[in-house]
């Protein structure tokens, strides 16, 4: 049988590499993504069974409003026949980050 295939989005290397390398050993085939219009893509291109998803992505570039929430709406358009479950992955604290929430 096929592993599971998990996409991780997630801009830290080093958390990233982590990441991987869990699932990995856990016996899940790990495809990864470290910025937003990457992310799309390779979910486009691969059909993860998952995405783990950060959700402080940095911007690709000045004019960018790319982040993970906004990943997670275009991901969510991309798979409406077959949602692919998301799992928010930050290390953000939440009471200093998303206070107008």
């Amino acid at each position: 049988m096929k592993p599971h295939k998990i996409l991780v989005v997630e801009d830290d290397k080093v958390t990233r590499t982590l990441m991987g390398a869990i699932l990995t050993q856990a016996g899940y085939e790990v495809i990864f993504a470290s910025t937003a219009s990457q992310a799309v893509q390779v979910a486009r291109e691969e059909n993860p069974n998952l995405i783990t998803l950060d959700i402080n992505l940095d911007m690709e570039s000045p004019g960018d409003a790319w982040d993970g929430f906004t990943v997670a709406g275009w991901l969510k358009r991309l798979n409406e026949k077959t949602p692919v479950p998301v799992i928010i992955v930050s290390g953000a604290d939440p009471l200093n980050h998303w206070q107008g929430l």
